[in-house]
């Protein structure tokens, strides 16, 4: 039985794939003489996000289903649906943010980049205050042999890999919304550097850790 963030996804993606194909047939009715050169690869710019989406939610599902009663904690699916629904609801707005600059709406053309930077940022705000509500799962968190084996390592990793998410998608959002697009990039490269080799300093941490106790 999907859960309400499962339905909710689905219901993302079907929006999607709405807007997909509203936007290929206001576009393909146009005259050919007419259409912008970005418009010769229509389908693929209408259907491929919403589809990579759905790929998303199947496999998701699949995976879950097949997972034994006895490895779930309880909440513990509720936080990992909840993980990828704010994924499925990432592609679409990268999904939207395609569509309006391909037709050249004149906002987007200008602040596109800074925008996805954005929706990058927010979503690993959104999932980073969720990772330590997770519990080992098949798809979802800072899965290595080590955290899947101990469910209190999974807990204390996972709680870090949540705080270091949280601080880099903020850190993004301000460069994205501040600096511009050559800088915002470059910004984003140092930081997500940065917040892995934190995160990798915490992780052997940990581990050594827990191999003294």
């Amino acid at each position: 039985m999907p859960g309400t963030s499962l339905v909710r996804g689905f219901v993302v993606v079907l929006a999607a794939y709405a807007a997909g194909a509203a936007w290929y047939a206001l576009n393909f009715w146009v005259p050919p003489a007419l259409r912008a050169e970005e418009l010769s690869g229509g389908g693929l710019i209408a259907f491929m996000l919403p589809t990579l989406a759905a790929v998303v939610l199947y496999l998701f599902d699949t995976f879950e289903s097949r997972r034994p009663l006895w490895s779930r904690e309880p909440g513990d699916c509720a936080a990992t649906e909840r993980i990828l629904f704010r994924i499925i609801v990432f592609i679409a707005g990268l999904h939207a943010l395609v569509l309006l600059l391909v037709t050249e709406v004149l906002w987007v053309r200008h602040w596109g980049l800074q925008l996805a930077f954005v929706l990058i940022g927010a979503l690993l705000v959104s999932v980073g205050n969720l990772l330590p509500k997770t519990r080992p799962n098949v798809l979802v968190g800072i899965r290595t042999p080590r955290s899947l084996r101990s469910r209190h390592f999974w807990m204390e990793i996972n709680r870090a890999g949540g705080y270091v998410s949280v601080a880099l998608g903020l850190l993004i959002i301000v460069a994205a919304v501040g600096l511009d697009y050559p800088v915002v990039r470059q910004f984003t490269a140092v930081a997500a550097l940065t917040a892995l080799g934190v995160l990798v300093e915490r992780y052997l941490a940990l581990a050594r850790t827990s191999e003294r106790v």
